[in-house]
């Protein structure tokens, strides 16, 4: 039976015999200091003259809100209307409604056109509210939206979504409306996953949901709901990736027209599933957010029970207002409320409707381990198994694996034998305390096992360079190869000589064939070099290999011009040919005096690298000549010496 008290119109004090306001929605939460904030959609405020007629006198668009004191088990009766956020926060019942969530600027036709939907006739854009949710530790509230251009009382489209964290202690904003998914130039419509609300915060995450009904006709005959988790701050709210939308787990078919969604102080979540417009709904409960949910129960509101007279939509729930035997819904009635033109105006209405407290039984959650001690690096599967406290039965599921306040891997589910298993070789060497939390299901109250201690012994690394061979010379693109053996998460490959000095050429990855690294020899100069290998495991402690001796060679060099064993005199050219990546030449001799003197930089040419060498600069006699070809990483290389002699 209904509880007369949690009966009757949701009404503020603005309304009296002489003026009423009908709206839909209804969303609702508990502030810290005592008062219920409501929020609802588009507002309409008529007139009533002494004969009880309505008319009507003006429309606040998009949404409206009311603030006030409350009572378990009873609808507030003292409800004031807010001014719009930003303005004086003075609460009298000589408000009139105001805006709430302030109106959008960037919705557009939905014609295809790219023009905006501004207010022409009927027409008009808005923010319909979807949800909303008190933001734990603070004075905020996390609303949240769907952007909508309206052309008609039926002929609507939703085309973004977003949110806004309304200050309820100073009436601001302290974060405007942001568009998540914002409307598209083209109008197009945003798909029925991504229109969210009914935000659930816990655990510095907020879940959020939304549904669509497939096959319909007074009632829904097949749909889905769905849901999705984003961690609590700016930044992942902000981000339209953060948004994995899936299916909400459910042990019966959904069958939404629409959804109420929110935490009860007296049970687990509770999700009022609107089922017709002819009153009818179900209650579905869950432990977490995530699910599984379970239909409990289900119920018709006595007042909306005719198609043509009487039918309701917009089912919201209300936990504050709730008690242990009593819930209480409201609901929009477009034939409540004083008669206008047209017939009734409309108003939101509510109810309290019986219902019963889920009491779940206890469970017992254990952990194992497949080896301890273990080392460091060696993969170790941990098994948590659950069980009721008493009586028979097989919890389901989800265990999540921790060590110690970190998350071990996603959540596991349970089996048919109420045990979940997961594999890890990422433990570092020394203790871990290993813990199992059991989510709980529809049955079975969740439960953490006792801590766990694991012992990770230290593993001995070792590693080696198999390819290439000591010696080598390499060029282009080369294949490194290294052995590596003990608990090993990661090897690079490291090179010394020339400017580097133990610098990493990069991360190999693990195959059959051993831990390979595709180097590209160009991304350093041409020169000698020693090459090495370092293992890791996952504490970072290193073994590093043996070093070998390898040679970049990608440039070469020739003396062109003097031929071997020619006499010069006075100024001469010199010529040298290059190829590879050479940004330079030099000229250089050895004989006499002089070890590698440099001669002098080349220019390039078409007709190769010219220098022109006055002679005279160096003392007459044998010499040998060579051209030096340079690169732009600080590498060089050689040509083969030829044999000259100067004779002025």
């Amino acid at each position: 039976m209904p509880d007369a008290s949690a009966t009757g119109p949701v009404v503020s004090r603005y309304e009296d015999s002489s003026r009423t306001v009908s709206r839909d929605n209804g969303v609702s939460v508990a502030l810290s200091n005592g008062d219920t904030l409501w929020i609802f959609g588009d507002s309409s405020i008529y007139g009533i003259n002494t004969g009880g007629q309505a008319s009507l006198a003006s429309v606040v668009t998009g949404s409206t809100a009311v603030v006030g004191p409350y009572g378990a088990g009873q609808l507030p009766t003292s409800l004031l209307e807010l001014p719009s956020p930003g303005q004086r926060l003075k609460l009298s019942s000589r408000n009139p409604p105001s805006r709430f969530v302030p109106a959008p600027t960037n919705i557009y036709l939905p014609d295809g056109s790219g023009g905006l939907c501004t207010a022409s006739g009927a027409r008009f854009a808005a923010r319909w509210p979807t949800g909303a949710a008190v933001i734990p530790g603070t004075a905020d509230v996390l609303v949240t939206y769907v952007d909508v251009c309206i052309s008609g009382a039926w002929d609507f489209r939703f085309e973004g979504w977003g949110f806004m964290e309304y200050n309820w202690q100073t009436n601001t904003l302290d974060v405007p409306p942001y568009d998540v998914f914002a409307p598209d130039p083209s109008g197009s419509a945003l798909p029925a996953t991504l229109q969210l609300g009914n935000p659930v915060i816990a655990n510095g995450q907020v879940t959020l949901f939304s549904s669509i009904c497939t096959s319909s006709y007074v009632g829904c005959f097949a749909g889905q709901v769905y849901m999705t988790t984003v961690a609590m701050n700016l930044t992942a709210l902000r981000n339209p990736a953060s948004y994995q939308v899936a299916a909400a787990p459910t042990d019966a078919a959904w069958l939404p027209l629409g959804i109420s969604v929110a935490a009860y102080p007296d049970a687990p979540l509770r999700l009022i599933e609107n089922t017709s417009i002819v009153g009818d709904y179900r209650v579905f409960v869950a432990t977490s957010p995530t699910g599984p949910w379970h239909l409990d129960s289900t119920g018709t509101l006595g007042a909306c029970t005719s198609f043509n007279v009487g039918f309701c939509y917009q089912f919201k729930g209300h936990p504050e207002l709730s008690t242990t035997s009593q819930l209480v819904i409201s609901y929009y009635q477009p034939d409540a409320g004083p008669s206008g033109p047209n017939g009734p105006v409309g108003h939101l209405m509510a109810t309290g409707v019986s219902h019963s407290v889920t009491t779940l039984r206890p469970s017992t959650t254990a952990v194992s381990s497949s080896q301890n001690p273990s080392t460091s690096g060696q993969s170790v599967t941990f098994t948590a198994t659950v069980t009721p406290t008493s009586g028979i039965g097989t919890p389901s599921g989800t265990v999540q694996f921790k060590d110690g306040s970190a998350n071990l891997g996603a959540a596991q589910t349970l089996n048919g034998s109420g045990q979940a298993g997961l594999t890890t070789s990422s433990l570092s060497q020394g203790a871990h305390s290993i813990t199992a939390a059991y989510s709980g299901d529809n049955t079975f109250a969740g439960s953490t096992s006792s801590p766990f201690s694991q012992t990770m012994n230290a593993g001995t690394l070792s590693a080696a360079v198999v390819v290439p061979s000591n010696g080598a010379t390499l060029s282009g693109t080369t294949t490194l190869s290294a052995a590596a053996s003990g608990p090993v998460v990661r090897v690079e490959f490291r090179i010394t000589g020339g400017v580097y000095s133990n610098a990493v050429l990069g991360t190999a990855t693990n195959s059959p064939y051993g831990w390979i690294y595709n180097w590209n020899t160009l991304t350093v100069g041409d020169g000698a070099y020693t090459l090495a290998a370092r293992a890791f495991d996952a504490s970072n402690n290193t073994a590093v290999s043996p070093s070998i001796n390898v040679t970049v060679k990608n440039m070469s060099t020739s003396v062109a011009v003097p031929s071997n064993g020619a006499t010069l005199s006075g100024t001469t050219t010199l010529s040298a040919a290059a190829s590879g990546p050479v940004v330079g030449v030099e000229f250089r001799i050895t004989g006499g005096i002089y070890s590698n003197l440099l001669l002098g930089p080349a220019t390039s040419s078409p007709w190769g690298w010219i220098y022109n060498w006055n002679t005279t600069t160096v003392a007459n006699g044998s010499y040998t000549l060579q051209s030096r070809a340079l690169d732009n990483k600080g590498g060089s290389t050689y040509s083969a010496g030829v044999t000259i002699t100067v004779a002025n």
